[in-house]
């Protein structure tokens, strides 16, 4: 640590810095000859050429123009209506969802369940509570605006519970 205390950090980072200047005296070492290169390309491609056998491309190109285009508009296209009409007439042999069960063991908590009389908690207070729990899904995704709107509508409309609330909520934003 004392060897630390004495040290001259400028000096050694202006070392590092600058970087050492290169002597390209002897470039002869660097020079590629690009031309023995490209001829050595060229025969690997020689070497790989396409049989006589296989049709050019422009011969390619000759036969698909050869084709009109009213059979390339008719094989690419489907006409809709007849789509429809086709699955109009079939039939299915079975219906998947016909014998379809629907009960997934909820039976024993009769007693939790609605049943006749359920109540929405988002109509009760008017939709107010529901505004408010709005305003606050604006406040987690960060748009302040919207949830100001928000709390101000259920402060001017909102019944008094449910206003006691937003007011304290906007009092948390301000």
């Amino acid at each position: 640590m004392a060897d630390l205390t004495q040290t001259d950090f400028d000096t050694l980072l202006s070392e590092l810095a600058e970087p050492e200047s290169l002597a390209i005296d002897d470039s002869s070492e660097f020079e590629v000859d690009f031309n023995a290169l490209l001829s050595e390309d060229l025969a690997a491609l020689e070497e790989l050429s396409v049989p006589d056998d296989v049709p050019s491309a422009e011969q390619l190109s000759e036969e698909a123009n050869a084709s009109t285009n009213e059979d390339m508009i008719a094989d690419e296209f489907v006409d809709i209506d007849a789509l429809i009409e086709q699955s109009d007439d079939t039939s299915l042999d079975y219906e998947p969802y016909d014998d379809v069960n629907m009960d997934v063991g909820l039976s024993e908590f009769d007693a939790l369940l609605a049943g006749d009389n359920p109540t929405d908690v988002d109509a009760e207070s008017g939709g107010y509570s529901a505004k408010l729990d709005l305003a606050r899904a604006y406040i987690e995704i960060g748009d302040m605006d919207a949830a100001l709107d928000a709390i101000d509508e259920v402060i001017a409309n909102g019944p008094d519970e449910v206003q006691e609330e937003a007011q304290s909520l906007k009092a948390k934003l301000l």
